[in-house]
């Protein structure tokens, strides 16, 4: 061959690199991010029926028994815990392909998926395929797991999930005696050996309905409600019935949630051994050991349960004060806020400083009674106190004095209120006064005289 020819080759040679060099660089494969991909298909939690866990060190099959919740029916007979059945539910939904390994695994007991360390097995309602998946061994060298579902990839996985599905029968087993969230409570009655106490919640209000109709303390209500649903039974297992005829050593409760479903009823014991007592459900043969803090917040006083607050109102919304006490009134108006006060007493009108009223307002707004008379007062009232607004009052109090106990210093005060019916509250004198009754305690202070005026 020529020189020239030679030449000619090797140009035509160097064009052809050239252009696949460039072709390659224009059209770079298109690369997925495997974190995205969600580990199984997507499902509803409403549509499962039944999973099925066999994985190495434990085998649990769990099925939904329509109302009734879900069921531990193997290795054991149980009710299950439903948080827990979620809690594997969402883990599944939740998980995602870290990698993919294989495409199709040649040799599945290489990654520890024959047999798989844990394999789960999802049925749902009627007419959905049912899922299975495998979970193997660990990663050498990093926090994932081999993973392989129906498609036959084995692929990488968060080892989280299979701490959430490799979990033992006891895990799942309901352990609370009353299976129920504390929100969704309405009712709760405890009869307890010195006597019942009710409770009932509407419109976001809470009420004692026994032993006295008053209006209840939201967060003391609030937390029995989460107390009762916190009490777990240890070492819980059958019981033979009857165990709870003596009453007067036992704590009967009843807790009413909406749906038109029958009162859940349980028993706590009023003693125990070691820090422990029995508790048992009503109906059910369940029953077990119960920590004695957690039995001690049914123990709580009727009284701790009621709202301390005499009469609450919001400041800003007070157009009017009124204040009668030994046969004279007054009066402090204002147009708005923050409009400022005036006063009158009978025809006349006086001065008024904005802010001894302000600081009266803010002291009887949030009034609260030290304790409740059980009878009515056997003083006369020597005051009384309303509060209105635009449309109408937002609080009334009428006060007198409380004769005092042998060797107590301290003066207190009676006090009732429209907004709280035949309840009489017990306050110190201290912490309710001081009350206006003329005009000069609320008119404004004299000016301070100048420093160095007098003796001059």
């Amino acid at each position: 061959m020529s020189l020239r020819g030679l030449l000619v080759l090797i140009g035509l040679l160097a064009a052809v690199v050239a252009a696949l060099y460039w072709v390659g660089r224009s059209a770079p494969p298109q690369e997925t991010n495997p974190s995205d991909a969600p580990l199984v298909k997507a499902f509803a939690e409403e549509a499962v029926h039944r999973i099925d866990l066999a994985c190495v060190d434990a085998e649990v099959t769990l099925e939904k028994a329509g109302s009734a919740g879900w069921r531990i029916i193997k290795p054991l007979e149980a009710e299950a815990d439903p948080r827990r059945v979620h809690d594997v539910v969402t883990a599944l939904q939740d998980a995602r392909v870290r990698k993919v390994i294989a495409d199709k695994a040649a040799d599945p007991a290489a990654f520890g998926l024959a047999p798989a360390a844990c394999t789960v097995h999802v049925e749902f309602a009627a007419g959905t395929p049912a899922l299975t998946l495998r979970l193997g061994r660990s990663s050498p060298v990093g926090t994932e797991r081999y993973a392989a579902g129906e498609d036959a990839r084995v692929v990488f996985t968060d080892a989280s999930l299979y701490g959430v599905v490799a979990r033992g029968p006891e895990a799942f087993r309901e352990k609370r005696l009353f299976p129920v969230d504390p929100e969704t409570i309405t009712r709760i009655a405890l009869d307890r050996p010195d006597g019942r106490l009710v409770m009932a919640s509407a419109q976001g209000l809470w009420h004692l309905e026994s032993p006295i109709r008053d209006l209840a303390s939201s967060a003391a209500c609030a937390g029995l409600a989460r107390a009762v649903t916190s009490i777990e039974l240890q070492a819980p297992g059958p019981v033979a019935p009857p165990i709870d005829a003596h009453s007067d050593r036992r704590i009967r409760v009843e807790v009413t949630t909406p749906g038109g479903a029958a009162p859940l009823v349980a028993f706590v014991a009023t003693a125990g051994i070691g820090g422990k007592r029995l508790g048992w459900r009503e109906g059910r043969p369940l029953g077990g050991l119960v920590e004695e803090s957690a039995a001690k917040e049914l123990e709580r006083t009727s009284e701790s349960f009621r709202d301390p607050r005499i009469a609450p109102f919001f400041s800003p919304d007070v157009r009017r004060l009124t204040i009668d006490r030994g046969g004279t009134q007054l009066r402090i108006v204002r147009a708005k806020e923050p409009s400022s006060w005036s006063g009158s007493e009978g025809s006349t009108v006086f001065p008024v400083d904005g802010a001894r009223v302000e600081a009266l307002l803010d002291r009887l707004s949030g009034l609260s009674g030290a304790g409740y008379e059980t009878a009515p007062p056997a003083t006369k009232a020597t005051g009384t106190i309303g509060v209105d607004g635009e449309r109408g009052e937002l609080a009334r109090w009428t006060f007198g004095p409380l004769a005092r106990a042998p060797g107590v210093d301290v003066e207190s005060l009676w006090i009732t209120t429209p907004a709280r019916p035949g309840v009489v509250f017990r306050i110190q004198a201290s912490s309710f006064g001081p009350i206006p009754s003329k005009a000069a305690d609320l008119a404004p202070a004299p000016p301070a005289e100048p420093v160095g005026v007098k003796g001059t």
